[in-house]
């Protein structure tokens, strides 16, 4: 059984979230379904309104909101368990990720402007403390990019770390579910993009390519092993420009990439590579 968290909200990422999850899980895997209610803002209110009755109107809101996604879940005969708790959503989301879970399925919030980003986001405070592969499906997509059968062709951006290692083995583990065909990609850094330094000299493409393969090829056994389905590819240039663009040209419908670390001052500041990504792409993302 694998055991998938939701966190829902009502919102239009959150609807577009419980449809992935929807399509992915079985009537053999739990989901969890968990809607986070801030402390009410106004503080003087309890002045007018009583602590225990501003949280009865909260759970009074929160059930009109579940209803709907309940019936949705009901519907398709997934086994499920339903949680509204108060607090910080990004920590409450990661308590109940790290109790037995296996992916977090969740909605980007305003990923398109670096101020939403900061101010609004609770997807990526959440990227940065959760432990468990996290799928983030982008606000960006539409019902007509939808596809009903999710995750059919999978790009895992490799580069030998153990954070790359365990996206391939988070991706690997939701392909098998949907019977995926696997593009195993790495990106050679030049020199001069690493050091932003100009006319310096480096050894040829050629030479960078080959490195590149020797990598790709410590994945491979993985797949061969399992007998999945794979190609490979290296490509030499900026990770997160190339990754976006490969992923659209072979239309892959879910990109797998390692978060190497990331913290929220990195992100801003150097240019990652997982951030790139997730600002710049309209395919889900799985992140490990």
């Amino acid at each position: 059984m694998t055991r998938f968290l939701l966190p829902i909200d009502g919102s239009e990422p959150s609807k577009r979230a419980l449809e992935y999850a929807l399509a992915l899980t079985t009537q053999a895997d739990h989901l969890t379904l968990l809607h986070v209610l801030q402390p009410f803002p106004a503080q003087h209110t309890v002045h007018y309104l009583s602590a225990e009755r501003i949280k009865e109107i909260q759970n009074q809101d929160a059930m009109k909101t579940m209803a709907p996604i309940l019936q949705q879940v009901e519907k398709k005969g997934i086994p499920y368990s339903m949680h509204i708790a108060y607090g910080v959503p990004d920590e409450l989301i990661c308590r109940y990720a790290e109790n037995n879970h296996d992916f977090v399925i969740m909605g980007t919030h305003g990923y398109g402007a670096v101020s939403s980003f900061l101010h609004h986001s609770v997807s990526y405070p959440t990227l940065q403390r959760l432990t468990i592969p996290v799928v983030l499906i982008p606000e960006l997509i539409t019902e007509a990019k939808m596809n009903p059968r999710p995750f059919r062709k999978i790009l895992i951006a490799v580069d030998g770390s153990e954070y790359a290692w365990k996206a391939a083995e988070a991706a690997i583990n939701l392909g098998r579910r949907t019977g995926a065909h696997f593009s195993l990609l790495h990106v050679v850094v030049p020199p001069i993009v690493n050091t932003g330094l100009e006319n310096l000299e480096w050894t040829s493409d050629a030479e960078l390519l080959e490195s590149g393969k020797s990598v790709v090829e410590k994945y491979e056994q993985r797949f061969i092993s399992h007998q999945l389905p794979y190609t490979t590819h290296v490509a030499v240039g900026d990770p997160g420009h190339l990754i976006q663009a490969f992923a659209e040209e072979t239309g892959s419908d879910l990109i797998a990439m390692g978060h190497r670390g990331l913290n929220r001052l990195a992100g801003i500041l150097l240019g990652s590579v997982v951030y790139k990504v997730i600002h710049g792409t309209k395919i889900p993302l799985l992140i490990a």
